[in-house]
């Protein structure tokens, strides 16, 4: 009865729409124009609201105009030094260095869904942790920029991608001290890696606007754009996305991955965000060790906006964990 009732009205529904499994997940997890459109969709619309007056987003643009040609100065007197890296299942994997001083910090930046390492220095995030003594590594995601792949795996595949750049950075310097740190899909990357054991030179993770869950995105993504039983329509896309890519989208537990993180975590997010609900925040935030998490939240901000919303704070917040871990 439970499947006349929920399962085939949702994929009744899913070929209506003309979206079935196989196409839903090809769209959500493949590098192709489709899924880049609908990405750069929902980016136009944050940066719409920034130009409205009447619109909280609006301070967010304005800070970002301030900044911007200070920004676009650092990048200039910093030059990218590009690298590659040879993944666990064979991908030539791109990765760009800009050096500080001579340190042995470093700060390895991940980007968020179908960005690329741009991001990173666009959102004055190279800039900021420069300041603060890291050499910073940007990768480029599987299946992004200038990185090899077909396939996205929302942060799931990619946490074997974090490990191999941590291993990169060790093989290059030793006596590395390595902070990692991502934004949006690269902060639910950074937090699965957790769950691998990574090496004692990593001293810590810092995740700004990361998702729990690729379910619970996917879920905010079915109810909030199509208006589907998010619990049925992603039961039926599971089987696609194993065969697809290799895992279901309920067996990708961030959070899960989390309970065995075996070093500091800064979480960072914005109650306004848009993309990835606040819900999400709450959830990792109360992961256990809770002694390792630290969770601090913006009343304000939207997606990846709470460094831009309210800079003063989120850096002084990024600086107070940085100086209680012993580097």
């Amino acid at each position: 009865m439970r499947l006349k009732h929920t399962v085939l009205p949702a994929a009744a529904a899913l070929a209506v729409l003309g979206i079935g499994p196989e196409a839903a997940i090809r769209v959500m997890l493949g590098r192709n124009a489709a899924g880049q459109r609908i990405r750069e969709k929902a980016m136009a619309k944050l940066e719409k609201r920034k130009s409205d007056p009447q619109d909280p987003m609006y301070r967010t643009g304005q800070y970002t105009a301030l900044k911007n040609e200070e920004n676009r100065q650092f990048l200039k007197e910093h030059p990218e030094e590009r690298i590659t890296v040879l993944s666990f299942d064979g991908l030539k994997l791109a990765g760009f260095i800009r050096r500080n001083r001579d340190t042995h910090r470093w700060l390895i930046a991940f980007h968020g869904y179908r960005a690329d390492h741009t991001e990173i220095g666009r959102l004055l995030f190279s800039k900021e942790f420069d300041q603060l003594g890291f050499n910073v590594l940007a990768p480029d995601h599987r299946a992004s920029g200038e990185s090899e792949g077909n396939i996205i795996g929302m942060g799931w595949i990619e946490r074997y991608d974090v490990l191999t750049w941590v291993n990169a950075v060790i093989e290059q310097d030793p006596d590395a001290e390595i902070v990692l740190f991502g934004e949006s899909m690269g902060a639910s990357s950074v937090l699965a890696s957790a769950g691998l054991h990574l090496p004692a030179n990593v001293k810590a993770v810092i995740a700004d606007s990361g998702f729990s869950s690729v379910s619970s995105i996917a879920s905010h993504v079915v109810e909030k754009k199509y208006r589907l039983p998010s619990k049925t329509v992603i039961a039926l896309c599971d089987d696609a996305a194993e065969r697809y890519a290799g895992f279901t989208l309920s067996e990708a537990d961030i959070a899960k991955e989390l309970e065995h993180v075996e070093m500091p975590v800064l979480l960072l997010h914005g109650k306004q965000d848009s993309i990835v609900p606040f819900e999400n925040f709450e959830i990792l935030s109360s992961v256990q060790p809770k002694s390792q998490i630290t969770a601090v939240s913006f009343e304000h901000a939207d997606h990846v906006c709470s460094s831009l919303d309210e800079p003063e704070r989120y850096w002084q917040t990024v600086r107070d964990f940085l100086k209680s871990i012993p580097m």
